[in-house]
């Protein structure tokens, strides 16, 4: 005749042990994940603010080129009425060629 042998566990202080010790890293996993989403908001937050930055600089970049040009044919246009010399020019050309590398420096 065959026998059925059962055996309670309920009480057994492995399965406790066990079942905190699951809920623990759950826990764990739960907190990890949360801290993981917090350094990925910061990060999108730092890009996002450098590109911000990045598109307002080369606007005033813009600006100041465009501003340089002007004075620059102004001053062309004064040059040749002869109120300035020719140095005053080449100023202004060295001023736009320094705005212009820093406009398209990586």
């Amino acid at each position: 005749m065959g026998g059925v042998s059962l055996s309670q566990i309920l009480f057994d202080g492995q399965v406790f042990t066990g079942l905190q010790a699951r809920r623990t890293l759950i826990d764990y996993k739960e907190k990890a994940a949360e801290v993981t989403a917090e350094q990925i908001r910061a990060v999108v937050a730092k890009i996002y603010y450098q590109l911000v930055l990045s598109k307002v600089q080369l606007a005033l970049l813009d600006s100041n080129i465009a501003l340089l040009q002007k004075n620059q044919h102004d001053t062309k246009i004064m040059y040749d009425n002869g109120f300035v010399e020719k140095l005053e020019i080449d100023k202004l050309e060295v001023q736009i060629a320094n705005v212009q590398s820093q406009k398209y420096k990586p």
